[in-house]
């Protein structure tokens, strides 16, 4: 199954481990949100991974706290 997001940046991987680290830190809830649209295919790998994909909301913690960023259809 393809997925139907498009982010409008592809991030290297470094760039991706700045933006994991920033939103470590941050309360900024639209900045958070921004580096999650940037960091999709990061996280999409992840996920796709048999051995990262128990790791994402350790990865990824804000998935916990931040309304909005997962939704259910």
């Amino acid at each position: 199954r393809q997925s139907e997001f498009n982010p409008e940046t592809t991030l290297s991987e470094d760039e991706c481990k700045e933006a994991i680290a920033f939103m470590s830190h941050s309360s900024d809830e639209d900045a958070i949100k921004k580096k999650m649209k940037l960091t999709f295919d990061y996280r999409r790998n992840m996920v796709l991974d048999p051995m990262q994909s128990s790791d994402i909301l350790t990865v990824f913690p804000r998935f916990k706290d931040i309304k909005g960023l997962v939704k259910c259809l």
